[in-house]
Parts: C-alpha cells; structure tokens; sequence
C-alpha cells in the first residue's frame, strides 16, 4: 500500500480511498494536483491495463470514463480517467427492485447507443462484460458503464474467455464461441430483464409520473384500470424485445445493437408511456433517500 501511494504521489495524486476491487485489480479515488476528482485503476496485470487505457483513449462518448492518463511503475499499472459520482446499479436493484418499463427503455436506449458507438468503431470492439455492477446512475439521471477491461476487437485473437456469468453470452463463455455485435446485444438484454423485474410489484418500480403520485380517490376506478392494463401490456411489449435479446443461441438472437435501439424506440415512440413519463429526478430522489 505504500508503495502503491508513493507511485501515486509521484503520478500526481494523493489520498487514495478504495472503491472496489475485481480480479486483476482495485479502483481507487484519488485527489489530482488540480484539485480534481480521479478514479484511479492499479493492476499487477500492466500489459491488460495498457491495453484497456488504449482503448479508452480512443473513446469519445457520454456512456464511456474520460481517460486521464496512464503509467506504470514496477510490476504495478496506473490508469487514471474520471471519477463517475452516483449509484451503482446492482446496489439499486438490490435494495429496492425493478424500475417501470418506461424507465428501462431509457436507461436502455442509452446503453445501447453506447455499445453501437463501441461496435462501429473501425476496430470494432465489444465489451464483452454488461451486468448492472459496472452501471452508474448518476444525479442527473443519465448512465455510465464502467470497466472496459473486458473490450476486445472483433478480429482480436482471444487468449481467455471473459465475461460474468448470468450475464455473458454462452459464446463468449466458451473457449472457441464465436464473437459478434450479438454477445453485447444478451449482455445488455439479461441487464434490462432484471431492471424490469419487478421486486416491489405494488410498488410499480420507482416514481416516475404525475398519474403515480395521485391517490385513489383522486382517479376513478375506469381510469385506473385503464392505466394498469397499459403498463401491463407495456411491460409484456418490452418483456418479449428482452426475450429476444437473451436467447442462447445467437443465430436466433436479434443480431446488432443497431436493431435492438430501433425497437426500443419505437416502444418509446409508440404512445404507450404517458403513465409512465420518465423522470430522472424522481428516480435520483427515490434512491438517495434509501437509508
């Protein structure tokens, strides 16, 4: 740990504080010289850690960590790139349950925009690792996937699987499965699946509409039904997009995360979420006051 602060120290940041810690390495907040807030990335693997700060150096998109800067020291690895503040996602999820499907499909269509953006680079890389614990819901209610040390290019000789099961692809779990767009597209889809599972079913997931806040003398009977057979089919709606994006076999998996955006939004755009309006500040505001 010494050693690990001096190299830090000599880097430029100070008061280092552990967030997390994965396989192959710890993530840590340190202070810059700037005054800045950094996460910091340090690894005994240095030439896996090298890589993943190539390709985050590449990267120019909301959903990804700005890289900061890397180096090495020794047997140690150093990236440093932008502090995300928020909540991770398996933390919400497992303390207060799903989210309504209007709010999955936003959440979703940003993690699919993403991912696209990843996939059409000329390299075409694939994250290889969505699950909810690399997912950040910031104040503001937008996303941010972490960890890119799982990326790899579409042509890249593989020298070990990767992924987390439950939420990997089959393929990409097997020693000589096939990569494509498809791995991320179950990636993604197992994620949503459970955002949509609803762990509070009275609760209707977080608050997220006006209609939701009205008590039920204040709605008649007719339109309350009215409104729950909407989110029922809804969710029915999303369920079986889902239900095609995590199907084991890829030949029969919708192929690329450019098909699963437009079917997200048509949902989107299909009218059926005025009781279900998406509301980043209700969600922030249903989670910061967890206790």
């Amino acid at each position: 740990m010494e050693e690990m602060a001096a190299a830090m120290r000599d880097g430029g940041y100070t008061c280092p504080k552990r967030l997390g810690k994965g396989a192959f390495s710890e993530v840590y907040r340190v202070e810059g010289r700037d005054e800045g807030t950094y996460a910091c990335k340090v690894s005994g693997n240095v030439s896996l850690l090298e890589r993943e700060a190539r390709v985050m150096r590449e990267l120019a998109h909301p959903l990804f960590p700005e890289f900061i800067r890397f180096w090495s020291r020794g047997e140690q690895g150093y990236l440093v790139m932008e502090y995300v503040e928020g909540m991770c996602l398996e933390d919400v999820l497992r303390r207060r349950g799903g989210f309504c499907a209007g709010q999955v499909v936003r959440i979703g269509m940003e993690l699919a925009e993403g991912l696209l953006y990843l996939h059409e680079r000329a390299e075409g890389y694939l994250f290889r690792d969505v699950k909810p614990a690399n997912i950040i819901l910031r104040q503001d209610g937008r996303v941010k996937l972490l960890d890119l040390g799982c990326v790899c290019a579409k042509g890249e000789k593989r020298s070990s699987r990767a992924g987390t099961p439950g939420y990997g692809a089959p393929e990409q779990l097997e020693e000589r499965g096939i990569l494509t767009q498809a791995c991320d597209v179950y990636g993604l889809g197992r994620t949503l699946q459970e955002m949509l599972g609803d762990r509070r079913r009275k609760a209707g997931g977080f608050p997220c509409g006006p209609a939701q806040a009205v008590k039920g003398g204040r709605l008649s009977r007719i339109r309350r039904d009215e409104r729950d057979c909407r989110r029922h089919k809804c969710r029915r709606e999303l369920g079986r997009l889902l239900a095609a994006c995590t199907r084991r076999d890829p030949a029969r998996r919708i192929a690329d995360m450019r098909a699963v955006m437009a079917a997200l939004l048509e949902l989107e755009q299909g009218g059926r979420w005025r009781g279900e309006a998406f509301c980043r500040k209700n969600i922030w505001d249903s989670m910061y006051k967890m206790s």
